[in-house]
């Protein structure tokens, strides 16, 4: 089989969605685990791949906060579009984040990609390649 034929048309490379949670005090370690059963488990089962998690400072402070940072990879930006607006209508996805956000002090959640493709992908927005369903 020719590998080119079966190649995917979007060649936009892998988007990456960084979730960024501080804890409040002493709630790092549970904030965590709640993030991995009910954010990281079903992305998963919906085919997102978890990359990394990290956390600062590398010690569970029983009185002080932690940053937990978790990158995930999506394939191209479409994905990320599909990702966004399914994310957006699912009641569990709420559910979930309304039941973590009792131990977290503040998040930011943000959509990146390598700087090489920036370009690109402005270009091919222009073409709306890549708008946003109606409902995101």
């Amino acid at each position: 089989m020719n590998q080119a034929a079966s190649a995917p048309t979007d060649r936009s490379g892998p988007i990456f969605l960084i979730d960024e949670l501080v804890s409040r005090p002493g709630e790092g370690e549970a904030l965590l685990e709640a993030y991995r059963r009910l954010i990281a488990v079903p992305a998963q089962q919906r085919g997102m791949w978890l990359s990394r998690t990290l956390v600062e400072p590398c010690v569970w402070g029983k009185t002080s906060h932690n940053r937990l940072i978790f990158m995930w990879s999506l394939p191209n930006a479409m994905a990320a579009w599909r990702h966004k607006s399914n994310n957006r209508h699912d009641p569990t996805v709420a559910a979930a984040w309304r039941e973590i956000d009792g131990m977290v002090a503040e998040r930011k959640r943000a959509f990146v990609c390598d700087a090489e493709m920036v370009g690109e992908l402005a270009a091919r927005s222009q073409t709306d390649q890549y708008e946003a369903p109606a409902d995101a």
